[in-house]
């Protein structure tokens, strides 16, 4: 929905704010004056106020045809001005309030809009759409930073403090609150008093003074923004914990916990603070600030420009501004705890509208996310400098709730209250984007492109002056968040049809997320039926059952493979038909682990179905191997204890190695293939070296499995050249360089490889060797052991042309076919094929090869090189 400034309007709001420099007109400057004014818009969409220094803007909606002859809403100019009373002040805050109506005939819908601004010199003044002066309060001497409000608001739950109405006033080292009652009877008496006076002029309603309290912040270096959490009651756990914190163990803890008003400021050092003051300890002040302005209230001409009402002479009228009002000392209110960040400060704080959440901005481009009642942070988004927050809240229709069997009760309706969804909202100027998150661990649900020069308005109240009963009475049409556009000139709301959609994918994502948990658990159960239905709503209803279940201690590890569906949601992230897991630490990942194929590894649960359900899902045999592994190598004990075990895990990586994009057929066979290469970073990492053993050989030998029944274009895995030169590690490189300093022959390895026969003992050397053999079995497989010899001797050859070239011989001695053809291609490729075309390019210029010169090889070499081949 938008609501436009027509042409007229802008360019004179424009010029209201003219900077003094002339000529100054780069596209910049006259698309990013929004951000140097001081802006709000009502609730209710019925007034805007635009001010910057001294001077203010009051738009007000009308209906207007446009260019395109289409009527639509625009704010037009309803009045313009000077605001400023004291030489040199500024104005700093602004915030547009509705008042609601006391006519029984419109009770509930909002009277007027009163204009309340801050200023640098302290004071706060209250304006009605007109620009008329009604109070005018200095309740600090300081600059007035921030102005917020909170509204009404019916408690959702029998047991929550009900809130009272009030305004708050952040100053550098102070924070005032007004009260909303005491507020809203002084501003109708004000109102009132300016209509009679103008009408008769003999007329003199004396207001009501305001109530306010003035807290004197403590402990804390700097403070930018602040929000007002209202009152709140700490639980018997948290009243002891924090008597004992301030009074010691001896401290003495009232029977019943005492009521107090939270406060959290953000700024610096600490980066955020959390303020409580008692109720009670205090008794609230007296303004008499609003008697002085209301003796002036007796003429029947005004002005309306100035706001001020004529009634003394123009010297005594100065001596009346001159004198000013007496302003009270504050109470102190130390900092009771807050988030320690010495190099972080914060630029703003965003309350949710139910009072659990805040988001605040830092100055490193960061959006906090905090826990009001735990005082903790518990999400942070990162990449959004200059960001501007704002909450959105959706309400759920009681009419649309399905009716469940359990709610039928002869007392009436059991539904309970509405439930509510909060979500952030997100601007960041720089990219010119609109982000709206679902809180607190969910996923953004909506984005929109919009531009770099706007400003997103959040006021986080509705209308003042409502209660129990009159706020029931009619729903007032309030916004919640709105973006100004200063190019388009248009006020835009967030859509909420956009972010439904974003939630329904999500809770669609979590619906499949359930039915595969379903699955599982139901393949480890001892009654698993295959044929066995579930639907959608059996599984929202145990699911709800389990959360709303009594939760009991538990001493027990993850030995039976049993998650709660809470902490499996959390573990893992559903989109685009793939299933990824969110960072968790070890431990977690353990226990999903086990979760999937514990039961599987003690041949309690089909391996089959389990590998087929988990690859249905979107899990990929990458994330299936690690979680395998880490269940694995982490049970070393468990696993020695039940040798059936290794069997379980055999079924399971060969199943494993058999999916899609597993094993990449395509895999080039002179390098490693990145399955096993996971698997064997993943032993070689662990501490368990019994169960990292077994699972070594196991991988050895489902890998010989895969390799005996793949084609020589399909080479993957560890019977290739490359593998075997790879991962038997460093005892056959050894070896290999001692056999070549030796110069054994192949039938010398194949001798030594034998059992010893005690009457025909060997050479000394091929002793040694035969130990290492018994040593080594695996490393120094014969297989293995030609290999590396092969390669160590066209190495060596490599280096030295004049040695004999012997790795022919170990190559016909490699019994597997397969790791035979493979390391004669990464032989060819690597050293001869370079030599063979240099032999033949030189046979082929018509001249005799000086084998030499283009070879790097003598002709007696040569000889000896190409005679290996025949």
């Amino acid at each position: 929905r938008n609501w436009n400034l027509g042409q007229k309007d802008r360019k004179e709001r424009e010029s209201i704010f003219e900077r003094e420099e002339e000529g100054n007109t780069c596209k910049t400057q006259k698309t990013s004056w929004l951000q140097d004014c001081v802006l709000s818009l009502s609730p209710t969409n019925d007034l805007m106020v635009i001010a910057r220094g001294q001077k203010a803007v009051f738009l007000v909606p009308k209906w207007k045809y446009s260019d395109k002859g289409k009527e639509e809403m625009q704010f037009a100019v309803g009045w313009s001005g000077s605001l400023n009373v004291e030489e040199g002040e500024r104005v700093t805050s602004a915030l547009c309030i509705p008042l609601a109506s006391q006519k029984r005939s419109s009770t509930g819908r909002p009277d007027w809009t009163c204009i309340v601004v801050g200023f640098t010199s302290g004071y706060v003044r209250f304006y009605t759409e007109n620009g008329v002066l009604l109070l005018a309060q200095l309740l600090n001497e300081d600059p007035v930073l921030q102005l917020k409000c909170r509204t009404y608001e019916i408690p959702r739950h029998p047991g929550v403090t009900e809130q009272n109405e009030e305004l708050s006033i952040l100053y550098p080292v102070a924070i005032v609150t007004i009260d909303g009652f005491s507020l809203f009877q002084s501003l109708r008496a004000c109102r009132n008093q300016v209509a009679k006076a103008a009408a008769s002029g003999n007329e003199n309603i004396q207001p009501p003074p305001l109530a306010y309290k003035k807290w004197g912040l403590q402990d804390i270096d700097t403070i930018i923004d602040h929000a007002s959490i209202g009152i709140m009651t700490l639980s018997p756990f948290d009243q002891m914990k924090t008597a004992s914190n301030i009074g010691g163990f001896n401290a003495a803890i009232k029977n019943s916990p005492p009521a107090m008003s939270q406060y959290i400021t953000v700024g610096s050092n600490p980066f955020t603070g959390f303020f409580y003051a008692l109720e009670g300890s205090t008794q609230p002040l007296l303004s008499h600030v609003a008697l002085a302005v209301a003796s002036k209230l007796t003429s029947a001409l005004f002005n309306a420009a100035s706001g001020w009402l004529g009634w003394k002479s123009k010297h005594e009228e100065e001596a009346v501004q001159k004198q000013k009002p007496k302003v009270e000392p504050a109470t102190p209110l130390a900092v009771r705890f807050g988030l320690p960040d010495s190099r972080r400060h914060g630029e703003s704080i965003c309350l949710s509208p139910c009072n659990t959440l805040a988001a605040v901005t830092d100055d490193f481009g960061r959006v906090i996310l905090l826990d009001v009642a735990r005082g903790i942070a518990i999400r942070m988004w990162k990449g959004y400098r200059d960001a501007q927050i704002g909450w959105i809240q959706i309400v759920e229709d009681l009419h649309e709730r399905v009716p469940e069997k359990a709610d039928f009760s002869p007392f009436g309706n059991t539904q309970g209250p509405s439930r509510v969804a909060q979500f952030l909202v997100i601007y960041a100027p720089r990219r010119g984007i609109l982000e709206v998150w679902s809180t607190q661990q969910g996923p953004r649900v909506g984005a929109f492109n919009v531009g770099k020069h706007c400003r997103l308005l959040y006021p986080g109240y509705k209308i003042m002056g409502l209660n129990n009963v009159t706020s029931q009475s009619w729903q007032p049409q309030t916004y919640q968040i709105c973006l100004v556009d200063p190019v388009s000139g248009s006020v835009k709301t967030v859509n909420l049809e956009s972010i439904d959609e974003g939630l329904l994918q999500f809770c669609a994502n979590k619906l499949k997320l359930l039915h595969l948990y379903e699955s599982v658990s139901q393949l480890n159960s001892l009654d698993f039926h295959s044929d066995t239905p579930f639907s959608d709503n059996a599984l929202l209803e145990k699911y709800k059952e389990e959360k709303t279940r009594t939760a009991t201690v538990r001493f027990s590890d993850d030995k039976d493979g049993v998650l709660p569906v809470k902490t499996f949601l959390e573990y893992l992230e559903y989109e685009k038909d793939v299933i990824n897991i969110k960072k968790i630490s070890e431990e977690e990942y353990v226990a999903l682990g086990s979760f999937f194929f514990w039961k599987c590894l003690h041949g309690e649960s089909s391996t089959e179905d389990m590998c087929h359900t988990l690859e249905s899902a979107g899990l990929s045999p990458q994330l299936l191997l690690s979680l395998l592994l880490s269940v694995w190598l982490s049970k070393e004990k468990d696993i020695l204890d039940k040798p059936q075990s290794v069997c379980c895990l055999h079924t399971m990586l060969s199943l494993l190695s058999k999916m899609k994009v597993a094993i990449d057929e395509t895999w080039d066979s002179q390098s490693v293939s990145p399955w096993w290469q996971q698997m064997r970073t993943a032993c070689i990492q662990s501490e368990n070296n019994g169960a990292a053993l077994l699972s070594a050989h196991v991988g050895h030998s489902v890998a010989a499995q895969i390799s005996n029944n793949m084609t020589e274009k399909t080479v993957s895995g560890w019977g290739g050249g490359a593998p075997v030169l790879g991962e038997a590690g460093s005892v056959p490189v050894r070896v290999a360089k001692w056999i070549f300093k030796q110069d054994f022959s192949p039938e010398v390895l194949k001798l030594a490889n034998k059992e010893r026969d005690a009457e025909n003992p060997d050479e000394p050397k091929e002793d040694l060797l035969h130990l290492a053999y018994k040593q080594f079995p695996c490393s120094l497989e014969l297989d293995v052991l030609h290999a590396h010899c092969c390669w160590e001797y066209v190495v060596q050859w490599n280096k030295d042309p004049e040695v004999r070239f012997s790795s022919i011989e170990h190559l016909k001695h490699i019994l597997n076919a397969h790791v035979q053809n493979g390391i004669a291609l990464m032989m060819w490729n690597t050293f001869l094929v370079k030599r063979f075309s240099a032999a033949t390019f030189a046979a082929g210029a018509n001249r005799v090869p000086f084998y030499k010169q283009d070879v790097g090889m003598s002709d007696t070499a040569m000889t000896s090189f190409l005679g290996s081949y025949t």
